[in-house]
């Protein structure tokens, strides 16, 4: 407890405007305009809940969206295999 730090990492999302933990982003599931678009809460290994749609930030989802910005395409490899999602909006 000596060296700890209280980080506020909503106040720094919202001004570098990238996601990190604690940030609500949407990602658009598909390139087709109809595409499904999600909303997900990026949280610690031990908040994650799918079926509430917080994301661990070290899931191969959470890992991928760190630091991303709107319009960014979030890219990596889970175990259905590759994804690929635009980034549409962090709240």
């Amino acid at each position: 407890m000596e060296n700890y730090e209280i980080l506020d990492t909503d106040k720094k999302a919202k001004k570098n405007n990238v996601v990190t933990i604690g940030s609500k982003f949407t990602l658009k599931m598909g390139t087709e305009k109809n595409s499904p678009v999600q909303e997900y809460l990026l949280v610690g290994s031990t908040e994650a809940d799918i079926l509430e749609h917080r994301i661990s930030n070290e899931s191969p989802l959470g890992q991928a969206v760190m630091g991303k910005a709107e319009g960014d395409v979030v890219e990596g490899v889970a175990r259905a295999g590759k994804f690929s999602y635009k980034l549409m909006e962090i709240a």
